[in-house]
C-alpha cells in the first residue's frame, strides 16, 4: 500500500506506522522495518502512541507493542514485517500517525480497514 501523509513531516516531526489488530486490539509485539534510508527508521514504542490512543479511540491497543517510526520522506518506501497469529485480514488495521518534534500528535488516518 501508499500513503501520502496529510501534510508530510514538518520541521523536526516524524511518522509512526501501526499494525493493530482491532478485535483483540493488540499490535505485534516484534516488528522488522526495512527503509531506502535506514537511518530513518527504527522500529520501538514511544510516548507519542499513548497520545494518539487518548485521542483517537479507534486507535485502542497501539501501546500494546511496537510501531515503525519515519523521521524523513526520503526514506521511502519503507517496508515492514510482522507477525501477529489468529488475525483475519478484515480485522487488521495500518494506520499513520503524524507527530511533531515535542512528540504532540498531529494527525492520524487510517490506511487499511
Amino acid at each position: 500500500m501508499s500513503s501520502t501523509p496529510p501534510g508530510g513531516v514538518r520541521g523536526g516531526g516524524s511518522l509512526r506506522i501501526v499494525v493493530l489488530d482491532q478485535r483483540r486490539h493488540r499490535m505485534p509485539g516484534f516488528v522488522a522495518v526495512h527503509a531506502a534510508r535506514p537511518d530513518r527508521v527504527a522500529a520501538g514504542t514511544d510516548g507519542a502512541l499513548d497520545r494518539a490512543e487518548r485521542r483517537y479511540p479507534w486507535l485502542r491497543g497501539v501501546t500494546t507493542g511496537s510501531a515503525v517510526s519515519v523521521w524523513a520522506v526520503d526514506a521511502s518506501p519503507v517496508t515492514i514485517q510482522a507477525v501477529l497469529r489468529d488475525v483475519a485480514v478484515e480485522d487488521l488495521l495500518v494506520a499513520l500517525i503524524g507527530v511533531g518534534p515535542g512528540g504532540q500528535v498531529f494527525w492520524a488516518e487510517r490506511l487499511l480497514h
